[in-house]
This record gives structure tokens, sequence and C-alpha cells, in this order.
């Protein structure tokens, strides 16, 4: 298994575990896993690969390594987001109060309020 293989398995164990638990239940989590990091790679290498195509002309060799390493490092985190790194799965008590959030929202921005009329 290769390491965003493994990566999906630490972060889904720990922020997906519903859906871990159902690939876990469903009798070969390695082979889902291994398949997993493997597209993941794969998308990886396509999207790098596309990035290379629109490096700009003229830049001198270290700007070029350095184009070329932020290329590679926009395109793991763009595929790890989308097939990895996906959102945790909602808490109970989140999935009982959606307005949770907002009241903190609310909060945040009455303390602002605050703190600008008190600077005048």
């Amino acid at each position: 298994m290769n390491r965003w293989g493994q990566l999906a398995i630490e972060h889904w164990s720990q922020y997906l575990p519903d859906r871990f638990e159902k690939i876990a239940l469903s009798g070969a989590p390695e082979s889902y896993f291994e398949a997993l990091g493997t597209e993941v790679a794969t998308e990886i290498e396509v999207l790098y690969e596309a990035m290379l195509a629109n490096q700009p002309a003229g830049l001198t060799p270290d700007q070029a390594t350095g184009w070329r390493a932020m290329a590679r490092h926009n395109a793991e985190s763009q595929v790890l987001t989308e097939m990895v790194l996906l959102e945790p799965e909602a808490d109970e008590d989140d999935r009982e109060d959606p307005t949770s959030a907002l009241s903190v929202i609310d909060a945040s921005r009455q303390a602002i309020l605050d703190s600008e009329m008190d600077d005048d």
C-alpha cells in the first residue's frame, strides 16, 4: 500500500468513522485503501503533468525547480483534498443542533462590533 492509501486509512479512521467502519465491514479494507492510494497517485501525476505543460518560459534553472516543486505540491494538495482528506463527519451534537455554528458566528460578529465601538 502506498503512502496515500495509508494516509486515507489514518484520516478516515479518525475523521470519517462511519464510512471507515462500512469499508472495514466489507471484508476487504486493505484492498480498498490500496486501490484508493493507487488511484490518488495516478490522479496526482496526471494533474502534475498538466500543470507542467503550463510552466512559464524563461525561468532560470532554480526558478524552474521551484516552479515544478510548487506544481507537485499543488497537485498533491488538490487531489488529496478531493479524494482523501475529506471533511469530517458531523458529530451527533452538530446533527441535532444545526444552528450551533450560526450562534458562534453571531457571537463573533457581536464581539467585533463591540470592539469597533470601543475604538471610537
